[in-house]
């Protein structure tokens, strides 16, 4: 029973303190826990602000894919509109409290909602000046710096609206914000079709399990210089509208058609009756259906469906079945080590160019 008077005792003379200074000793939160003989200390690191902020904006109610976002451009209007000194440029500043905007852009950062409200992010000037010179419809253009849309030649009925660093920080998709995005509408089949040249190759690429962002975009980019017909990505591989696509392609979107999450059952909707079908594999070795890239000619007259997969798991059994029913041919690109492999995106570059320099 002595034994318990000392922590008493301890524990009386705090509580006094903590009343009468006002200090609150008890209930402060721990900054390190001391764990017994044989286990490490570790120090609590409390969340910051931004933190917490980032927190409940993932918790908010407007990423649940059972809430509608209305879009009402009615305030746009009503809200003052300002004007550089040389009156070229003029912008509104965003309005925290009543703008509708701010729920559209967080809703934009689910790929759900966008590809339901049929919208894309864009984010990055060169990106944005592409959309505009390929014709795609701006809805909105968010900045933060004035500088940012000097020689940006807009069109007036887009809405530019000034925001906050700490706001485009927030709502930005990307490590590295560049300081301007823009939401635009997704350009349909016809209106990509109408921007594409006179010179197309009879070229279709199907893309069998790409989900790495770079190397899609890297792809879309290639097959639009080299003047590809279209692009065909079975169910499986990531959304080519992605906004870490769209800046890895360079605004290469806006001038080749796209089909997306695409069955194997369907694929046949989307080519021509005739086709010559080859397959970009690295593992063609003693096989009875392989063609060396240095030795393969190509017809003009019939169109090529080259099927490529992912470096990673490859072709699918899906696509092989595929190429059994049509008779597919696999191509092999020679190389001096056998050991390395060709990034896909790359690969099927070297056989659109080669295809591309046969036809011409």
């Amino acid at each position: 029973m002595l034994g318990n008077i000392p922590h008493f005792v301890f524990v009386v003379r705090h509580l006094t303190k903590s009343v009468i200074f006002g200090t609150n000793k008890l209930f402060r939160f721990p900054k390190r826990i001391i764990k017994t003989d044989g286990e490490d200390d570790h120090l609590i690191f409390r969340p910051s602000i931004a933190e917490k902020r980032k927190r409940r904006m993932l918790r908010a109610p407007y990423l649940e894919t059972n809430v509608k976002v209305e879009t009402n451009t009615k305030h746009i209007a009503e809200q003052q509109l300002f004007k550089d000194p040389s009156g070229k440029i003029s912008w509104r500043n965003l309005n925290v409290k009543s703008d509708t905007l701010i729920e559209k852009i967080r809703a934009m950062r689910s790929r759900q909602r966008r590809k339901i409200a049929n919208t894309i992010l864009l984010e990055g000037k060169n990106l944005i000046m592409e959309a505009v010179a390929a014709g795609i419809q701006l809805q909105h253009v968010l900045f933060c710096d004035l500088k940012v849309l000097e020689n940006m030649p807009l069109p007036d009925e887009v809405d530019k609206v000034r925001i906050s660093t700490h706001r485009m920080n927030t709502w930005s998709l990307l490590d590295s914000p560049p300081g301007i995005m823009a939401v635009a509408k997704k350009p349909t089949y016809e209106e990509i079709s109408k921007s594409k040249n006179s010179n197309i190759l009879p070229l279709t690429v199907i893309c069998d399990g790409m989900k790495d962002p770079g190397n899609v975009g890297s792809l879309i980019r290639s097959l639009a210089a080299v003047g590809c017909r279209r692009i065909l990505a079975v169910t499986g591989c990531c959304y080519f509208w992605e906004v870490k696509v769209l800046r890895s392609a360079s605004g290469a979107h806006f001038y080749i058609p796209v089909y997306e999450d695409i069955s194997w059952n369907r694929i046949l909707d989307y080519l021509p009756h005739d086709f010559f079908l080859y397959l970009a594999d690295s593992n063609v070795k003693n096989q009875k259906n392989e063609e060396s890239l240095l030795t393969t000619r190509f017809q003009r007259d019939t169109e090529i469906v080259l099927v490529v997969g992912s470096e990673r798991t490859g072709l699918s059994e899906q696509a092989l079945r595929f190429s059994e029913q049509h008779a597919g041919k696999r191509l092999h690109i020679p190389m001096t080590n056998d050991k390395f492999c060709l990034n896909s995106a790359v690969a099927a570059t070297l056989i659109a160019f080669e295809i591309r320099r046969q036809m011409s």
